[in-house]
């Protein structure tokens, strides 16, 4: 990506300036912690708990667009995050019932 990218970057990039670097390490430093969790989150349950959950990012990026950006979710967000969570839904639904002895 880097190659790709790089030449549409060069043709408007800008140094940042030292409040927005510190604003990029920190976005950086809690990504790092988050990916890091989510991973510890893996090897401690089993991800057929931890991925269902994982799909809150939906809401959430949602709410953030709205409350911080004044966005209103159109009508193709609103139909993505219903097939995303129908769908999670059936499976973790069709997952439980194949388990039980029958």
């Amino acid at each position: 990506m880097i190659a790709v990218s790089s030449i549409p970057a060069y043709l408007v990039w800008f140094w940042p300036t030292r409040g927005q670097l510190l604003w990029l390490a920190l976005i950086g430093a809690l990504a790092s912690a988050g990916t890091l969790a989510y991973v510890q989150a893996l090897k401690m349950a089993e991800a057929s708990l931890i991925v269902p959950a994982d799909y809150t990012r939906l809401v959430w990026a949602s709410a953030i667009g709205f409350l911080v950006f004044g966005e209103l979710p159109n009508l193709w967000t609103w139909a993505g995050g219903f097939l995303i969570i129908g769908s999670t839904v059936y499976i973790a639904l069709r997952e439980v019932r194949l388990r039980r002895p029958g």
